[in-house]
C-alpha cells in the first residue's frame, strides 16, 4: 500500500505564511462572534428600553393624576384637622360626611428596569440613560414605599365619617397623630410626583393612563373616574359635620 506522507515546509517563509493563514482565521472567527453577540445585546437592549419606556409612561400616568387630586387632599385634610380641633374642644365628633376619603392611584411599578438590571442589560444602555435611570427609579420605588404609608394614615381618619359621639383621648391622640404625619406625607408625595413626572417628560416620554384590565384610556377618563370620587376639581366634596360645612382654613389646636 502507497502512504502518501505530507511534503515538508521549504524554508521559513512558508511556515510563516501557513502560520499567518491560520491567525487570521482565528482572527475573522473571534470578530464575527463579538459581532454576533453585540447584535444579540443591542436586541436585547432595544427590548428592555422599549419595556422600560412603555413601563415610565404608565408610571407617569400615575404621577399625573396624583398631582390632579392634590387640591382636594390637601382641602379635606385641613377641614378634617379643624374636625379633630373641634374634638379636642368638645370631647365629641360630630356626624362627619364627605371630603376625599383616600388618593385613588394606579401602583407604581418598576419591574422592567429590575429585569434589566438582574439579567445585566442595563449595563449595555448608553451611558446618560443609565444614569436617568439610576436617579429615576430609587425615588420611584421610595415614592411607592410613601404612597403605602399614606393609604395606611388615611384609613386612620376614616372612621371620623358617620360615627358621632363622645371620643376617648387615645382614640383622639391616634386621629390628631395620623392627620400631622398624613400632612407630610401628602406634601412628600405631592412635591416628588410633581418632579419625577418632570424628569420623565425630560426624558421624551409621554404619561399613558392605562385603565382596569390594561386597557389604554386617556387622561380624561382618568379625570371623570376620580371626580365621581370627589378627589379632582371640581369634583371636590366639601366636609360637612352635623350638616354644617367645614372650614378648610388652619385653625389654632
Amino acid at each position: 500500500m502507497h502512504v502518501r506522507v505530507p511534503k515538508p515546509l521549504h524554508g521559513w517563509s512558508e511556515f510563516f505564511h501557513e502560520v499567518w493563514i491560520v491567525v487570521i482565521g482565528i482572527l475573522i472567527a473571534l470578530i464575527l462572534n463579538q459581532v454576533v453577540e453585540q447584535l444579540n445585546w443591542d436586541q436585547r437592549v432595544d427590548a428592555a428600553q422599549r419595556s422600560i419606556d412603555r413601563e415610565l409612561a404608565l408610571d407617569a400616568g400615575v404621577l399625573d393624576e396624583r398631582g390632579m387630586q392634590a387640591t382636594c387632599l390637601r382641602q379635606t385634610l385641613a377641614q378634617l384637622h379643624n374636625v379633630i380641633v373641634d374634638a379636642r374642644r368638645t370631647g365629641r365628633i360630630g356626624y362627619v360626611r364627605g371630603g376625599a376619603t383616600q388618593p385613588m392611584i394606579r401602583p407604581i411599578e418598576t419591574s422592567a428596569w429590575e429585569a434589566a438590571l438582574a439579567d445585566g442589560t442595563a449595563a449595555h444602555f448608553g451611558e446618560k440613560r443609565r444614569q436617568q435611570f439610576g436617579i429615576l427609579y430609587p425615588i420611584l420605588a421610595d415614592f411607592r414605599r410613601q404612597f403605602d404609608d399614606e393609604q395606611r394614615l388615611w384609613t386612620h381618619l376614616r372612621w371620623l365619617r358617620g360615627a358621632p359621639g363622645k371620643i376617648s383621648d387615645p382614640a383622639l391622640a391616634d386621629v390628631s397623630d395620623a392627620s400631622v404625619e398624613l400632612d407630610y406625607r401628602d406634601w412628600v408625595n405631592n412635591t416628588n410626583s410633581a418632579q419625577q413626572l418632570g424628569l420623565i417628560r425630560h426624558m421624551g416620554i409621554r404619561p399613558a393612563y392605562d385603565l382596569i384590565l390594561d386597557r389604554p384610556g386617556t387622561r380624561e377618563e382618568v379625570i371623570e373616574g376620580d371626580r365621581r370620587f370627589g378627589v379632582v376639581p371640581p369634583g371636590c366634596t366639601p366636609v360637612t359635620a352635623d350638616g354644617q360645612p367645614v372650614s378648610a382654613r388652619p385653625s389654632q389646636g
